[in-house]
């Protein structure tokens, strides 16, 4: 399994938010700025976000974007799965009706496999990432 880009930046998208939840609402130039993201990259990623209801926008003077609940609330594997659809290491898992399930002598693999990331991706909430400190160079 691969993040791409726009899951990478969906979830730096989403801890900005978490950071700065005080303000309300936060402007796409401001996160664009501060976590060097093209605006137009950005505005692709919160529609998919918003209509999965993980954030809130608003116009006008004191528009921009907040997150619809608190932060300790999103598991970054749910996150994930809304930008980059499933996280499974393999297609076939994902095929409820795979015509070689009962003969494949690797489909427990994949299934634990993905069982495995699964639970480690929602181990995380974006709260956690958003008190984490800043230690790395990803």
């Amino acid at each position: 399994m691969k993040v791409s880009t726009r899951g990478r930046y969906a979830l730096r998208f989403m801890i900005y938010l978490a950071r700065h939840n005080e303000e309300k609402r936060v402007s796409l130039k401001d996160v664009a700025k501060e976590e060097d993201i093209s605006v137009k990259y950005l505005e692709h990623i919160v529609t998919q976000l918003s209509r999965a209801n993980m954030v809130a926008s608003s116009r006008g003077a004191k528009g921009g974007y907040c997150l619809v609940k608190p932060a300790e609330e999103y598991l970054v594997g749910e996150v994930l799965e809304v930008v980059e659809g499933s996280l499974s290491p393999v297609a076939c898992i994902d095929l409820h009706d795979c015509n070689r399930e009962v003969e494949c002598r690797t489909c427990d693999l994949w299934k634990g496999l993905k069982d495995v990331i699964y639970d480690y991706l929602n181990s995380y909430t974006l709260q956690d990432l958003a008190d984490k400190k800043q230690e790395s160079i990803c």
